[in-house]
């Protein structure tokens, strides 16, 4: 079981996301350090997790380290506790 890092209010709403929610893994390269950016970018690759369109959270670099070298496309939701903002997925 993994926690989700980087969640918001949104990603506890009850229609979006539930216990035994798929959610996609979407990964996105490190910023380019020729193009300037206001928040500074991704310095590694970053795991952002979806449900359709909606961004629900990300893979901290600790979790990512917990996987194999290859993430998997898609995680299942275990835990929702809207009260102690935790959101926990696990991988098959």
């Amino acid at each position: 079981m993994i926690r989700v890092a980087g969640t918001s209010p949104l990603s506890f709403d009850a229609t979006i996301v539930t216990m035994g929610t798929i959610l996609e893994v979407r990964e996105f390269a490190p910023s380019t350090h020729s193009r300037p950016s206001v928040s500074g970018g991704f310095k590694k690759s970053a795991y952002l997790l979806f449900a359709d369109r909606t961004k629900v959270g990300r893979l901290s670099p600790a979790s990512i380290k917990k996987l194999p070298p290859s993430v998997p496309p898609t995680c299942t939701v275990v835990e929702v506790d809207k009260d102690r903002n935790r959101l926990s997925v696990v991988f098959r």
